[in-house]
């Protein structure tokens, strides 16, 4: 799983490379991004509420430190 994302990362980090050397306009990962999410105004709130679900409930067995806690 480890490789597979890597190698995505990769791919996704030399393709962004090639579109920013290439003149042609709206090719670049965040170029298609923007384009996608105007037609498609869901997916940015759906990608929010996921990432909400995966960190929200985190609990860690750490006591809690900051300058909000108490010593």
């Amino acid at each position: 799983m480890k490789n597979a994302f890597l190698a995505l990362v990769g791919g996704l980090c030399v393709y962004e490379l090639v579109a920013l050397k290439t003149k042609c306009e709206g090719d670049t990962i965040s170029e298609i991004m923007w384009t996608t999410t105007t037609k498609r105004p869901i997916l940015p709130f759906a990608f929010g509420v996921l990432m909400g679900h995966f960190f929200w409930q985190r609990v860690s067995d750490a006591p809690p430190t900051g300058p909000d806690q108490a010593t």
